[in-house]
């Protein structure tokens, strides 16, 4: 099953990867957007995002990262875009930076860029949808959170779903 995105040289979705992908998604914006998640709560969707664009990234193609930031905005009543552009932004960038990037300790540092990304994306585009500067809130714990989270998340999901970097932390 291919997901678009991809060149016909490149390696093809597998319905197993897709279907991961989707409930890993869908759990990840339902702990996120849940009634009293809190300020201590990581940002789950783009962590869980940034494991599929760094394992499968045939799996993740940029309308993804638009899809659950948008279902995001709208599960919790945010300006409708914002979480979506910044996921798409982040996704960007990170669909540069991690290839190739096969040690765990280097994954870990893209992902804390990543996230600072992510949450300031999200921070500027509801400042200019405000007009104005919009409160920073929880932002900075929230990336704590992330990167604390990150190592949490990517053992158990690449055990499920494996990808091109379980390969090359075998050698």
């Amino acid at each position: 099953m291919r997901l678009g995105g991809a060149r016909s040289g490149a390696p093809r979705t597998t319905l197993g990867a897709a279907a991961g992908l989707l409930v890993t998604m869908l759990l990840a914006v339902l702990l996120d957007a849940a009634p009293g998640s809190g300020p201590m709560v990581a940002p789950l969707p783009a962590v869980v995002l940034f494991f599929w664009i760094t394992h499968r990234p045939e799996a993740t193609p940029l309308w993804i990262s638009f899809l659950f930031g948008a279902l995001l905005d709208v599960l919790t009543g945010g300006v409708l875009g914002v979480n979506a552009l910044a996921l798409m932004g982040a996704h960007f960038l990170a669909g540069r930076l991690v290839s190739g990037y096969a040690l765990f300790w280097m994954r870990w540092a893209i992902c804390a860029l990543y996230l600072a990304v992510y949450l300031g994306l999200g921070w500027l585009l509801a400042s200019m949808a405000q007009f104005g500067a919009a409160p920073l809130g929880n932002a900075p714990q929230r990336w704590i959170f992330g990167v604390l989270w990150h190592p949490l998340l990517e053992a158990p999901l690449r055990r499920l779903f494996g990808g091109r970097m379980a390969a090359t932390e075998r050698r």
